[in-house]
């Protein structure tokens, strides 16, 4: 019987969207794409030039302190344009794609040869294959050393939040394949391979896990977040690392070992106030934004996030889904100032204070909009983020102690258990980006060492 661990800080979203549970064959993008900063830390250097032939599975770019960590093709066919920021920083590098396309091949291994792998030939098989970004690590959220062999590995099988992919229904008829996915990850770890499911999970791939740690997670959001459950089932100390996957790249990762071809299959959730075909598609990885909302949104200014909810990130709608991401969430533009706002008693507001009457109604779900309702004001010492903060770090008093530069207090604080759920910025009475500023002084710590 798998422990159950209840998480009992955090916040239910009251956001309307949520996406049904059938899954939908979406339209096959013409384009996908690879971005560079889906990687925290990657230094990408360019490894193809516009106009180049890629297959499937060709590297596209790698990382410049360690050039085994590569990212690739996720379709075959030709390189449309590389994007460029500031200082030429590399965006994307966009693949259109073939009418049939070709993979790059490793060679198909048979479940004899999927057992004799050792550590150090599944190591180089999936740094050559381009699948070790998939596995992160606590601290830092970055890309897992390959040198370095963790604690524990943790797979999450739960969805991020309410509007995100949930593998209970995905995983449904790919039962051997994820389980020889946990057989592989148990080669990389001297440690325990841990399964976080969710309270309800009836899928067999998840309730009939072999070799692993099962620990079902009940909670308001995050408790679905890998980082969350990381802190409550198996936390690094000092010097120590914890890796984790999601359960679809786990999936991807074991086809990719045991047919040696690129897995480009990924289901994505599309949720949100102003969508109007609430459902999951299946498409591919780094697919086109244009190919799972065309026709299923509102009309009017709107806001598309890749990713989670309150920690995803905002993408225009010729833009494309990122690496890690299994779903899309749109929601209208908060451009309207209202008249005397302050003075209404919010009879249709959310609220997570109990300033307006809508707190007493007990409404279930409210169609929000990026409106602040409200400036940028000074730090309130009011406990109200520690109130939905899921880990024990004092948040207010960690953000002093990153915009003072101060290491040792933010460490003190316990900055590096920041789950980076976004809560603290969407709770803030004072419209701080709270959020960022803790993820700051993450990326200070690392690199000060």
């Amino acid at each position: 019987m798998p422990t159950t661990i209840s998480i009992r800080r955090g916040l239910d979203l009251k956001i309307a969207g949520r996406p049904a549970s059938k899954i939908l064959e979406a339209p096959r993008p013409a384009r996908t794409a690879v971005q560079p900063d889906d990687l925290r830390y990657f230094r990408p250097r360019l490894l193809v030039k516009e106009g180049d032939a890629v297959k499937a599975g060709t590297p596209l770019l790698e990382d410049k302190d360690d050039p085994r960590i590569v990212l690739v093709s996720p379709a075959g066919g030709t390189v449309a344009s590389v994007h460029r920021g500031e200082r030429r920083k590399i965006l994307e590098v966009i693949i259109e794609l073939a009418g049939e396309e070709t993979f790059e091949e490793h060679g198909a291994l048979d479940d004899d040869a999927l057992q004799g792998l050792t550590r150090e030939a599944l190591t180089e098989r999936l740094l050559k294959g381009g699948f070790w970004p998939l596995l992160r690590q606590r601290p830092f959220a970055c890309v897992a050393n390959p040198d370095t062999p963790p604690k524990a590995i943790l797979v999450c099988a739960t969805p991020q939040d309410d509007f995100d992919t949930d593998p209970d229904i995905v995983l449904r008829g790919q039962e051997k394949d994820f389980q020889s996915g946990l057989d592989l990850l148990a080669k990389l770890t001297d440690g325990t391979v841990f399964l976080g499911i969710g309270k309800n999970a009836q899928c067999p791939a998840l309730t009939d896990a072999k070799g692993v740690e099962t620990r079902r997670f009940a909670g308001p959001y995050p408790a679905g977040d890998p980082a969350v459950q990381i802190y409550y089932a198996c936390p690094p100390k000092s010097g120590e690392t914890v890796w984790y996957i999601r359960a679809q790249d786990l999936l991807a990762l074991a086809r990719f070992v045991k047919t040696g071809r690129y897995s480009t299959e990924r289901v994505i959730a599309l949720g949100g106030p102003a969508v109007k075909e609430r459902q999951l598609f299946k498409t591919r990885v780094g697919a086109s934004i244009e190919s799972i909302t065309d026709g299923r949104l509102e009309e009017g200014e709107l806001r598309v996030v890749s990713g989670s909810v309150l920690s995803g990130r905002k993408v225009p709608r010729t833009g494309f889904v990122g690496l890690y991401d299994t779903a899309v969430f749109v929601l209208r533009e908060g451009r309207e100032r209202e008249l005397l706002s302050f003075f209404m008693p919010g009879l249709n507001k959310y609220t997570t204070t109990n300033t307006y009457l809508g707190s007493f109604l007990g409404k279930s779900e409210y169609a929000l909009d990026t409106n602040l309702r409200g400036s940028l004001r000074n730090f309130t010492q009011s406990g109200i983020y520690e109130s939905v903060c899921p880990v024990d770090i004092w948040p207010e008093q960690t953000a002093k102690a990153v915009l003072a530069g101060d290491i040792e207090e933010m460490e003190q604080h316990g900055i590096l258990d920041c789950v980076e759920c976004g809560l603290c910025t969407f709770v803030c009475p004072s419209k701080i980006e709270v959020g960022s500023i803790l993820r700051d002084g993450i990326d200070l710590i690392r690199k000060e060492g």
